[in-house]
């Protein structure tokens, strides 16, 4: 036993009792989630794209009127975590820029085998843009860089805009889902059978539940709930479900769907 009293939603809510398509509407919340993702993964691509843009620009002007100067390893550093990062921080002088000499600083990420072979103080090479001495790379930077950066670069884009607009869209396709549960499901009332609870890094709570369709089929499932929900119900209680009528297999707590909800019929 979890809950004293027992908690059962039975009978349906009042809203349930609507004739199917309910009047339905995403939640606030999922509304400003929706919002949210579609501008972020929006400005997301606008942004990945303008820096491999610049990137490449970069690159080929380089590539073109750069010149090679010598520039100085000023310190060596690590990044410990999931993976080891090397960084070197660097500078390079550059004459006749209508101030003198003027001196220059970046740091960047290098490979294991450039980082152990560098010290405080090691010359290297770096090629800067006369007319902008500020936009430079460390090394020299000929066609084959530029090709092979351009091709690293969009392929880097090109995964993760993929990877981005796979899961954006699998938010979408999961709210919708919920969203027309709710103003198409038809509802049974279905039982509490069993609580389980999964620990690991995170502690996972689930209502273990079964309904009846049609044709006397006896459906068994189970949902991952909130501690609070998860305490609001004892075994053997009775429980709102919704199930779409060509998957009735796939039926869901009335009480979890929070993507959605149903107006109000006196006032829609």
């Amino acid at each position: 036993m979890y809950a004293t009293p027992s908690v059962a939603n039975i009978p349906p809510e009042r809203e349930l009792q609507i004739p199917t398509p309910r009047p339905v509407r995403f939640t606030w919340k999922s509304r400003f989630l929706r919002y949210f993702l579609f501008n972020a993964l929006l400005i997301g691509l606008v942004w990945g794209q303008w820096l491999v843009t610049t990137d490449i620009r970069e690159l080929e002007q380089l590539a073109d009127s750069g010149r090679v100067t010598q520039g100085t390893v000023s310190r060596r550093h690590v990044t410990y975590g999931k993976k080891t990062k090397y960084f070197l921080d660097y500078y390079y002088r550059v004459e006749g820029v209508g101030r003198g000499v003027q001196v220059f600083s970046d740091t960047v990420q290098v490979e294991f085998a450039d980082f152990y072979g560098k010290d405080d103080g090691s010359p290297i090479p770096v090629t800067y843009l006369p007319s902008d001495p500020e936009t430079h790379r460390m090394g020299g930077v000929n066609a084959l860089r530029v090709a092979d950066s351009r091709d690293h670069d969009y392929g880097l884009f090109l995964f993760f805009g993929v990877v981005s607009v796979v899961l954006v869209g699998g938010v979408e396709i999961y709210n919708q889902g919920r969203r027309l549960l709710l103003r198409d499901g038809q509802v049974v009332i279905g039982q509490v059978i069993d609580h389980k609870i999964v620990r690991g890094k995170s502690t996972t709570y689930k209502l273990v539940y079964r309904y009846e369709v049609p044709f006397n089929d006896m459906v068994y499932r189970e949902v991952c709930v909130s501690h609070a929900l998860f305490t609001q119900f004892n075994d053997g209680d009775d429980i709102t479900v919704l199930y779409r009528e060509n998957r009735p297999n796939y039926g869901t707590p009335y009480i979890t769907i929070t993507e959605a909800e149903i107006l109000d019929p006196d006032t829609f």
